[in-house]
């Protein structure tokens, strides 16, 4: 054959593998922007959900909330007081006794508790312990409502408290050592949101011994019952946090469901503000 003709059908076949190269190219980047965009899309729309608090989410559920609060107390001798709220509680269908669970927990070294508790704050039904489950700094149970209450039915208001002692660690030293090898290595109390709510609160007393902590308490948001922070969502609710004389609160609206808000701290040094 020619030789002018050869290398005429070599160019072409490279010309020819060329093209389909750049074709496979084209194609491969389409659609890796496509999968991009969809999967863009799809993260934009499960925020969305998550977030569409008084949407689909509270329809979807039986009830929805006002608010949650916890309050806490604790002494530099360990005594702890926590008060779990749920204000403005209503049904968005007939219930006949409705049950709410609770759970307070502790990773501190001896932490017991020694009281559970519940009463209704306000409304047309009566709140009262209805089941509970103690192993050491751990609490879960049920709370129940007793009676009917209905998307008519007024709001109803209750609270949860427990007591017990060395929830916390009351000293930098042995907060270092017993959470060296956990995901969080210092304190921390937050509040899981389980249901619809409109608002988030969480106060902590300190006392006197850690009034001059330093660096002092910060908000902190994990994905609910692990150490594991959730980043965009801490920085977005750092604005609804004070820390002034002994006392912290963060206050946030629309929290999620699926998340822990909540208050960290270092504690201070053994012998630092009078421990």
């Amino acid at each position: 054959m020619d030789p002018a003709i050869v290398a005429a059908l070599i160019g072409a076949a490279v010309t020819g593998i060329g093209w389909i190269v750049e074709f496979i190219r084209r194609r491969s980047a389409q659609k890796a922007r496509r999968e991009a965009e969809d999967a863009r899309r799809r993260t934009e729309q499960a925020v969305t959900e998550v977030g569409r608090q008084w949407g689909g989410a509270r329809e979807a559920s039986a009830y929805y909330l006002e608010r949650q609060e916890l309050l806490v107390r604790f002494d530099d001798a360990g005594n702890v007081r926590q008060e779990r709220r749920w204000i403005g509680l209503r049904a968005m269908q007939e219930i006949q006794n409705l049950k709410v669970q609770f759970r307070s927990s502790s990773g501190a070294p001896g932490a017991t508790i020694t009281t559970v508790a519940a009463k209704e704050i306000d409304g047309p039904l009566a709140a009262s312990v209805a089941r509970v489950h103690n192993v050491g700094g751990i609490s879960e149970g049920l709370v129940l409502l007793s009676g009917h209450c209905g998307p008519d039915t007024p709001p109803t208001s209750f609270v949860v408290w427990h007591e017990g002692r060395s929830f916390y660690c009351l000293d930098r030293e042995t907060a270092q050592k017993e959470y060296a090898d956990d995901d969080w290595k210092q304190e921390y109390q937050s509040m899981a949101i389980s249901v619809p709510t409109q608002r988030a609160v969480v106060t902590i007393d300190f006392p006197p011994s850690h009034h001059a902590m330093e660096p002092g308490p910060s908000p902190v948001v994990f994905i609910a019952h692990t150490e594991t922070l959730h980043v965009a969502e801490t920085k977005r609710v750092k604005p609804g946090f004070s820390w002034s004389a002994g006392r912290a609160t963060l206050s946030v609206d629309e929290p999620k469901i699926g998340l822990g808000y909540g208050i960290t701290w270092m504690p201070p040094a053994k012998g630092a503000g009078g421990n």
